[in-house]
């Protein structure tokens, strides 16, 4: 039986031409100094694993008969150690593909129980927070189509070690594990820009890693160039809003109606494959000079004659929102095979101050105007919230979303101190 220790790489390759080295016989063999050897070259696909590209045994023979009649023997043996390298590999594949798997479905469980543990992200930090991820996002997207797995090299580093595996870097095998975990940290940032957008989704977004006998070219079913004549982004908003909105709240829903409707009128039905950064760009453009509530502060006017009129356009903040919510709807259509990337990534306009500065205070005249009202000071309110509300509001700083949603249980001592207990308990709702 030949041991992987009993291989070795001939130091002057195959026969050379010279006149020690007869010339290459049936099989393999060749003579040097009076003596047959046999050679063989190491099949591509087990080449990383021996660390050979050929293979060289003497047959311990100066006749060519019986260096034949070894040789034959040998060709046996080393097919079988190739064709148990190989085996070897496939098991190797099938263990790395198992637990990728289970390390993915633990970081979405992961993910799901810190979105429903952590504090709410303050509005004014959510920007920021949906700019971040979207970065990182393009940053792995970039390593997966360069094959450049630098920016995860840690990553990878720290599941080769905890799962024990014995993986080099550079090798085959390293390289579709940095892929598959890349494309992992890109579908968990998926679910965090869902959820920070609203939309908690009750299953996994991932396709299961390919088996064993593809999982060779994950970045090529990633990457596909897109097909021709696609589904029109009318269809494409309609899928995605009778998905998503299973978990938004009224508001929201009107919210991303009212966003994707203008999309929509000002780029055209187009194929949802063909709406590219011109097309984005152009929209981006339109939208900064138009004013917020366009609908109410102009109805029955078209999208054109508005812009033709000189109007206060809508903040900085307001128009983020809009491309936010577009980026939104890209990430949705690329995760369902509509487009390979999401073009509306990197359109937000950036701001000159941070979101809260934007926002009028409340001065003296008008914190008197609400509670020095007679109405409000003799309780001759429509409901006891209209009372309630207003003065959480001003010593606790909620969002007005979380105060109407409080119940009296909600009114916690802990520690000896009263305080709100902010949840997402029964039909409750948390901005993340």
């Amino acid at each position: 039986m030949i041991h992987d220790n009993d291989l070795s790489i001939h130091p002057l390759g195959p026969c050379y031409v010279s006149t020690k080295c007869d010339t290459v016989g049936p099989m393999g063999v060749f003579k040097r100094r009076k003596v047959y050897y046999y050679r063989v070259r190491v099949p591509v696909d087990v080449q990383e694993q021996l660390g050979k590209s050929e293979v060289v045994r003497t047959l311990k023979t100066s006749s060519r008969s019986v260096a034949d009649e070894r040789a034959a023997v040998m060709a046996s043996e080393i097919e079988r150690l190739f064709f148990g390298h190989r085996q070897q590999r496939f098991l190797d594949r099938e263990k790395i593909r198992e637990l990728l798997n289970a390390h993915e479905a633990q970081a979405i469980r992961d993910a799901r129980e810190d979105y429903e543990t952590r504090p709410p992200i303050r509005e004014h930090e959510l920007d920021r927070h949906i700019e971040n991820l979207e970065y990182v996002e393009t940053d792995l997207r970039r390593a997966l189509a360069t094959r450049d797995y630098s920016i995860i090299r840690g990553v990878v580093a720290e599941f080769i070690k905890n799962q024990k595996l014995n993986v080099l870097e550079g090798s085959e095998d390293y390289r579709i594990l940095a892929a598959n975990l890349a494309r992992m940290s890109i579908n968990l940032i998926q679910i965090e820009l869902n959820h920070a957008h609203g939309i908690v989704q009750v299953e996994p977004v991932t396709e299961r890693i390919a088996p064993a006998a593809a999982v060779g070219a994950p970045t090529d079913v990633l990457l596909a160039g897109k097909a021709e004549g696609g589904a029109p982004l009318s269809q494409v908003i309609d899928e995605f809003v009778a998905d998503a909105s299973r978990a938004w709240s009224p508001k929201t829903l009107q919210m991303y109606e009212s966003i994707l409707g203008l999309f929509l009128n000002i780029v055209g039905d187009l194929p949802m494959d063909t709406i590219g950064f011109p097309e984005l760009r152009g929209f981006k453009a339109k939208l900064m000079k138009l004013p917020a509530h366009l609908k109410k502060q102009f109805p029955g006017k078209s999208v054109a004659q508005v812009l033709a009129m000189d109007v206060k356009p809508m903040s900085v903040r307001s128009v983020n929102k809009y491309l936010s919510a577009i980026s939104t709807l890209f990430n949705y259509a690329m995760r369902h095979g509509h487009v390979p990337l999401n073009p509306a990534r990197e359109l937000k306009v950036k701001a000159k101050r941070i979101a809260h500065s934007e926002r009028p205070k409340f001065d003296l005249k008008s914190m008197k105007a609400i509670w020095g009202d007679p109405a409000y000071l003799q309780f001759r309110l429509k409901a006891p919230a209209h009372f309630w509300l207003p003065l959480i509001a001003a010593f606790s700083g909620m969002r007005l979303e979380e105060i109407s949603q409080l119940h009296r249980s909600d009114l916690r001592e802990i520690d000896g101190l009263w305080a709100f207990d902010i949840n997402a308990k029964g039909d409750k709702r948390l901005k993340s």
